[in-house]
């Protein structure tokens, strides 16, 4: 526990260091206009869909009021992860080569420029519909407890974002032949470290800087993991 403390409090001071500062700025600013814009055209559009009431009748409305609710507590959520990590996908292996620079460490490889960190947005946004999807069948057909329901989403999420931030890290270093015997090695850590991720998109004002901060995070726990071999 006090090393993840550690981890954390490192990373924090990172993300705000001169070397950080400029990409952390840059990627909230396009990440949360963005993803506004997207929020509004959600919130505009879902109530006038007129069609569905005709076909539902009066059922429509048990059925919007219960999707309406679960998307108030969780598309923000769905919609910052992915987005944000799409626009800010541009700096992150950036990111990832400075944090080594502060930290005194080898990058090992060259990684694949902003294109990783894009292709990870996209299937973020892809796995997490998926998961927001299964989640809701479960709470809608099999009446699934909210925190039981909480909780599957949050491993879920983890996973996804530990995934998918590891392989951005990884890309930078972890030799090439071995970064998935990593992964393997190492899942509940990459796990854990994932789950953290999570919050840090959901936390107000820290889900600004989220994406930027889960690479900081995922490069010293990766070092650490490394270290600890």
């Amino acid at each position: 526990m006090t090393e993840l403390f550690n981890i954390i409090t490192r990373s924090l001071k990172i993300l705000f260091s001169k070397e950080i500062l400029k990409i952390t700025i840059i990627s909230s600013f396009f990440s949360t206009i963005i993803i506004f814009i997207f929020l509004f055209i959600f919130w505009n559009t879902l109530p006038s869909l007129g069609w569905a009431k005709k076909i539902f009748g009066g059922f429509y409305n048990t059925i919007f009021n219960y999707f309406w609710t679960y998307i108030v507590t969780s598309t923000f959520v769905f919609l910052f992860s992915p987005i944000s990590t799409i626009i800010s996908g541009l700096f992150l292996e950036t990111v990832v080569k400075k944090v080594n620079l502060i930290e005194k460490q080898k990058t090992i490889n060259d990684g694949y420029g902003f294109f990783l960190g894009v292709i990870a947005g996209l299937k973020i946004l892809v796995l997490s519909a998926l998961v927001y999807i299964i989640i809701l069948f479960l709470k809608w057909w099999l009446g699934l407890n909210i925190i039981l329901a909480l909780l599957l989403q949050t491993i879920a999420i983890g996973h996804i974002l530990g995934k998918e931030y590891y392989e951005i890290v990884a890309a930078c270093n972890i030799k090439r032949l071995t970064a998935g015997e990593f992964k393997r090695d190492h899942y509940f850590n990459i796990l854990t470290t994932g789950v953290i991720i999570s919050f840090f998109f959901i936390i107000p004002i820290l889900n600004l800087f989220a994406p930027i901060l889960s690479t900081i995070l995922m490069t010293i726990k990766v070092r650490k993991l490394e270290e600890s071999r």
